[in-house]
């Protein structure tokens, strides 16, 4: 049985059957990359599709080498040569590639960043891109990566070529440490990728990772404090000032009704047992200063966001012993009601990476967390609770002492 294809709304969406999810993603999007006159048939294409395929690890970085890579004979080579150029491709436009529209798209922009001459320094140049880039290998990649392309660009290029890891191994160990720091709550794209810039230009030693941030908290909080200009020695002191003014003033500078809220987490378990490890939801201010100070880093400082919905923060313990720290925000790409959570970090003891087992049980939790949610929001779509929803309420007040 062949591939249907369907007209919606002016996208050509493909109907996968059993038979064609064996082909590969070349053969089902050809046909129409040659009704858009992107390509002539032409017998080194397939070759090409399934090596710039074989690139990459990620579903949507491989569907983009692909596209990509039978459009001209001379592109698969710019992707062995740069295979940081699909990333920025990709991301350009995080759009599904299941979908002419957004192949269309990505096409055209390469199309018109190649030009007639076809070189990989002017596409490069037309991304954003900097030669040293292009020590960036494949396998690490991911689209989340792409945040990272304009602050990494912005590092001076004799610089950037001496800090990218040679190895596989340490590439994604640096991208996953960018990436974290990224993910920290910037108040704009231009604060976050300063201070990127900055770090990556500064941080050269993996052991520096952890204690980096400190620095970022501080400059995410304090970012009138920050210079770019500022040595690791300026930026350590200043941070240090900072974290130890925050723990001096501990629930100082709080009202009594912000120290009586207890945030309500819905659906989410007050605590929980996964893995052989407690997760305990840190609801008040008190909960987040004693994390603060047995944890030794400034998850106190991060209330606001807690109170108003932003964060979901749980301590990670066993007994006694406090492992790791875990924050959970709402996924604000999807569009349902209540919205999933997304991981946003995670911190071991002074902001240490936590060990394996700890952040498997995180990402398990996560898991649970999210099915607890979407079970919340199929019963509140159910007919018996519209039904129950649309009766009128009782007018009898409940007897004390009720509660859960």
């Amino acid at each position: 049985m062949e591939a249907k294809w369907i007209d919606a709304g002016g996208l050509l969406e493909m109907t996968l059957s059993k038979a064609t999810e064996d082909k590969s993603y070349f053969a089902w999007i050809r046909p129409s990359m040659i009704a858009d006159g992107l390509l002539v048939a032409a017998a080194w294409q397939e070759e090409h599709a399934a090596l710039a395929s074989a690139h990459f690890s990620e579903t949507r970085l491989r569907q983009a080498a692909v596209v990509l890579a039978v459009l001209h004979p001379h592109v698969i080579d710019y992707i062995a040569q740069a295979p940081v150029l699909v990333l920025a491709a990709a991301g350009d436009r995080s759009g599904d590639l299941r979908y002419r529209r957004e192949r269309l798209h990505l096409a055209a922009r390469f199309i018109a960043a190649a030009g007639p001459s076809h070189r990989l320094p002017h596409i490069m140049r037309a991304y954003g891109l900097t030669p040293p880039m292009r020590q960036m290998q494949s396998l690490p990649l991911s689209l989340s990566h792409h945040r990272l392309l304009k602050p990494l660009a912005a590092v001076p290029e004799v610089r950037l070529a001496q800090i990218i890891p040679a190895s596989r191994r340490d590439q994604a160990a640096w991208l996953t440490w960018l990436s974290r720091l990224a993910l920290h709550r910037w108040a704009t794209p231009l604060q976050r990728d300063r201070f990127l810039t900055w770090a990556t230009a500064t941080f050269t030693d993996r052991e520096q990772y952890g204690p980096s941030f400190d620095l970022a908290d501080w400059a995410m909080f304090e970012s009138g404090a920050f210079d770019p200009k500022m040595s690791l020695e300026q930026a350590q002191a200043a941070s240090r000032r900072w974290h130890e003014q925050h723990a001096s003033r501990r629930l100082l500078n709080y009202s009594p009704s912000e120290l009586a809220c207890v945030v309500d987490y819905g659906p989410l378990p007050i605590t929980t047992t996964v893995d052989g490890l407690e997760l305990h939801a840190l609801r008040t201010i008190a909960e987040l200063d004693m994390e603060s100070q047995r944890m030794h880093h400034c998850v106190r400082s991060y209330w606001p966001f807690v109170a108003s919905g932003r964060s979901r923060i749980y301590s990670i313990r066993h007994g006694e012993t406090r492992y790791a720290t875990l924050e959970l925000q709402p996924d604000t790409r999807k569009r349902t009601t209540p919205r999933p959570l997304k991981f946003a970090q995670l911190r071991g003891p002074c902001n240490a990476p936590p060990a394996e087992p700890v952040i498997a049980c995180a990402l398990h939790f996560i898991d649970l967390a999210n099915a607890a949610i979407a079970e919340t929001a199929r019963l509140a779509q159910s007919p018996a609770a519209r039904t129950t929803a649309a009766q009128p309420e009782a007018t009898e007040v409940p007897a004390a002492g009720g509660g859960r």
